[in-house]
């Protein structure tokens, strides 16, 4: 029987970014990445799917098949640690295709699959396409961020028990004042940020 391992937490630093906008595997650096459920968009490797290949010999090659090589991270100490074995000064992560490099966590390549990979809530508010002046505080900064519910944690909004105690109390109180509630259109999901949730709801009713 293999031995249950305690769950770890590790912390590390993303030191490099690149994507491959072309034909080439070769790695652009780049100063942002924009990621969706199908990877890096323009990117080589993008796509839910993929086609089988030498690596996959069970398929025919060509079969539609899940795409698990979306993204490419690499272990900054790793990567010293290859290009002294090969005698190098340096190896590059654009040479074979890197997407992200993290630091600080050692022996990176030997993390079980499946291991999330998380960032500080914050780091969303410091995107300059979102809030270019984010070290200002403006509260009438127009709002370009999809809305984010409250969490918990570290960085909770202490504020979160009132409001959600508002909402209750909102929502038994419209519940009073309707009869005959029913759908009259269709419902719609918020994209995923972290939560997810009901973005709309139509409705059709009687006043009570």
């Amino acid at each position: 029987m293999s031995e249950r391992l305690a769950a770890l937490k590790l912390e590390g630093q993303v030191t490099w970014l690149g994507w491959a906008p072309g034909g080439s595997f070769v790695s652009e650096p780049a100063e942002r990445l924009d990621l969706t459920y199908a990877g890096i968009e323009g990117d080589r490797h993008a796509g839910l799917t993929r086609k089988s290949g030498a690596r996959e010999p069970w398929y025919p090659r060509g079969t539609p098949m899940r795409n698990e090589r979306q993204l490419s991270l690499l272990g900054a100490e790793e990567l010293a640690d290859v290009a002294a074995a090969m005698g190098m000064a340096v190896l590059e992560p654009a040479w074979i295709g890197g997407n992200l490099v993290l630091a600080g966590i050692p022996d990176f390549s030997r993390l079980p699959p499946r291991t999330i990979l998380m960032f500080p809530w914050g780091i969303l508010g410091q995107d300059p396409a979102i809030a270019p002046d984010a070290h200002l505080f403006r509260p009438d900064r127009e709002e370009r961020r999809t809305h984010a519910a409250f969490a918990m944690g570290g960085h909770m909004c202490l504020g979160h028990f009132i409001a959600r105690a508002q909402i209750a109390e909102g929502l038994h109180q419209i519940a009073r004042r309707i009869t005959r509630p029913t759908t009259s259109g269709p419902r719609g999901w918020r994209v995923f940020t972290g939560v997810w949730g009901i973005s709309g709801l139509p409705i059709e009713f009687e006043p009570a």
